[in-house]
């Protein structure tokens, strides 16, 4: 079992490599951890900044458990945020997905079957247009 995950994960990287190449970026950046973050972030035309969200989350939460007077607060734009955050993660996918010529169904491939979509968009033909009209 343990083999099949790495080996799953090594093509997924090949594959986001390839992405990455096909988007005019260095290949190198899908095998560094928090990079190929900001790169597929930036793939979208986002501010790769999103990346510090969950940061956010967390130092929110840790404020919620050092200042249980201020709790009931903190947990709602605690909770505010991380929608926010995850609308904005599903818009960035959606917006890759275009740039690949697909739509909706792909979109939702790149969010829940990253593993599985990544590498078909890597090694396919599709080209990656980088300006949408």
């Amino acid at each position: 079992m343990i083999v099949l995950i790495i080996v799953l994960y090594i093509v997924f990287k090949i594959g986001l490599a390839k992405v990455f190449q096909k988007a005019g970026k260095k290949w190198f950046w899908a095998f560094i951890p928090i990079a190929d973050l900001w790169v597929w972030i930036e793939l979208s035309d986002s501010s790769g900044a999103v990346i510090f969200g969950p940061v956010f989350l967390v130092w929110l939460y840790s404020c919620i458990i050092s200042f249980p007077f201020l709790g009931i607060f903190l947990i709602i734009l605690a909770l505010f945020i991380g929608v926010m955050l995850l609308g904005h993660w599903f818009k960035i996918h959606f917006i890759i997905a275009r740039k690949f010529g697909g739509g909706t169904l792909l979109g939702l491939g790149l969010i829940f079957l990253p593993f599985i979509v990544i590498p078909i968009l890597g090694f396919s033909s599709q080209p990656f247009v980088s300006s949408l009209q």
